[in-house]
């Protein structure tokens, strides 16, 4: 730093002041001021470099800081892709159901007497906006489309809970919730001739 060596050319020159003042008049108390006041210099010399050295770490701060940036940019974009992927997932769970309203709305009803747990814990995501979704998509799935193409659906509902579950830890969180929203009230018209109650 250029501080340093300012320094020790400002003492050396204090000091060669010293030096001739003592020799022309010899007087000891002009000598004296001028070491206090090469001593003051110092001082401020010593506060002004402390002040300046935090200033030296500021370019390593603001590319640490453009870093971050960039991570969370990368990060947003991510979430972004996925949260597009998961309402692309909800259209179409959607659009499955509605394929299934060719069959009369009942064509498959529930086992008489069966312990069928209304809809698996592996749909739950941690948001209650799609976790209500998940589970009376589930159940119109399982009660309502036809056989052939049940499985296919509710593996897709399945999938879809589980994409949104990774969204559901993160700062996606928000906007999932109101995607549900949105997918729950397209779907509720979507599924009404099937016969699924919402």
């Amino acid at each position: 730093m250029m501080l340093p060596v300012l320094r020790r050319r400002a003492t050396a020159l204090v000091a060669l002041a010293l030096g001739f003042a003592a020799c022309e008049d010899g007087s000891k108390a002009r000598a004296d001021a001028l070491e206090a006041r090469v001593a003051e210099l110092e001082r401020r010399a010593d506060v002004i470099q402390g002040a300046l050295e935090p200033l030296a770490a500021l370019p390593a701060t603001i590319d640490a800081q453009q870093q971050s940036a960039k991570s969370i940019r990368a990060e947003q974009a991510t979430l972004v892709a996925r949260l597009a992927r998961a309402e692309e997932s909800i259209a179409a769970l959607g659009q499955a159901g509605a394929a299934g309203t060719t069959a009369t709305p009942t064509t498959t009803a529930p086992i008489v007497g069966a312990t069928i747990d209304p809809a698996p814990a592996s749909l739950e995501v941690g948001i209650p906006e799609c976790d209500e979704f998940l589970r009376k998509y589930y159940v119109c799935l399982r009660d309502h489309i036809p056989e052939a193409a049940r499985k296919a659906a509710l593996d897709a509902l399945e999938q879809s809970a589980t994409s949104w579950r990774e969204i559901a830890g993160g700062p996606g969180r928000d906007a999932l919730a109101k995607a549900c929203v949105t997918a729950a009230e397209s779907t509720k018209d979507a599924t009404a001739a099937m016969g699924c109650t919402w």
